[in-house]
């Protein structure tokens, strides 16, 4: 009995430990998922921000461009009026340096443009990422409820079955068990293959071999697990 017994039990823990750890990956999944939707919602909130300053600046550099062709009007106007000469070429200087700002704001508008539809490009794209990394949010929390209860379900009933299984040790193994438990979970046993311990790769004598033929209980003497073939 105690090698089928032993076997049932390791067989029985580690579906328990792989219960456990589907159940403990669900919340973690859902964490991934909403960082997925926050990291695509921060990058559409930066580009649009991106894209808004910079159209403002394109408004800014076009009332700016406004002002001094009105500036350089004006100076154009009192140029006519002008007659004494130094007083000419002062005004003459006036106007050369503001079509230069004309002709730099103009360029820098050209230019702010240009960014402008490259920046605008850059929002469906990120619109449509965030709208996909949604629904994979709204799919996996419509499936995680169902998903957690069927896992927790198969939990119970594995835990029930161990402890049914548990209740068959004898008294005299039963705290040795325990203590591997604690210690080592669901690897507290171990198969034998070919004379070998499957835990540590130990080869067990032939005398430990012949107990296990003979349905003793067997301890590895090099990983200390309960071993079973």
């Amino acid at each position: 009995m105690p090698n089928a017994l032993f076997r049932e039990l390791h067989r029985l823990r580690k579906h328990l430990h792989e219960l456990q750890s589907e159940i403990d990956r669900v919340p973690r999944l859902l964490k991934a998922h909403q960082n997925k939707v926050l990291k695509q919602e921060t990058l559409l909130n930066d580009a649009t921000l991106k894209l808004k300053k910079t159209k403002a600046h394109q408004l800014d550099l076009e009332s700016r461009t406004k002002s001094a062709l009105a500036t350089l009007q004006k100076y154009q106007d009192q140029l006519d009026t002008l007659s004494n000469p130094k007083e000419y070429k002062a005004k003459e200087t006036d106007i050369q340096t503001t079509r230069g700002n004309i002709a730099q704001l103009e360029d820098e508008t050209l230019e702010t443009m240009g960014q402008i539809e490259e920046q605008s490009a850059q929002i469906p794209p990120l619109e449509e990422a965030l709208a996909k990394a949604r629904g994979e949010l709204v799919a996996y929390q419509n499936d995680m409820a169902e998903r957690l209860d069927r896992l927790k379900q198969e939990h119970a009933h594995a835990t029930k079955l161990l402890s049914e299984q548990e209740i068959q040790l004898s008294e005299e193994i039963r705290p040795q068990y325990a203590r591997l438990v604690k210690a080592h979970g669901h690897e507290a046993l171990a198969a034998v293959e070919n004379s070998v311990c499957t835990q540590c790769r130990t080869s067990l004598t032939a005398e430990k071999m012949n107990q296990l033929t003979r349905n003793e209980v067997v301890v590895c003497y090099t990983c200390g697990r309960i071993v079973y073939v």
